[in-house]
């Protein structure tokens, strides 16, 4: 219900901030290979041009 989702929004929001100020997402990025960021970013384009036309 509306509990559950206003809990999950602040977990999220402390995990994101966590991850921001000790520096973890930078040592995340650099890990995840390229090939893979350039396929999510892909996708993410391919859909939005396809929903263009």
């Amino acid at each position: 219900g509306y509990p559950q989702a206003i809990g999950a929004f602040i977990t999220s929001a402390l995990l994101v901030t966590l991850c921001g100020v000790t520096g973890s997402f930078e040592r995340i990025v650099r890990r995840l290979p390229a090939s893979l960021a350039a396929a999510l970013l892909a996708g993410i384009l391919f859909r939005i041009g396809s929903e263009i036309f």
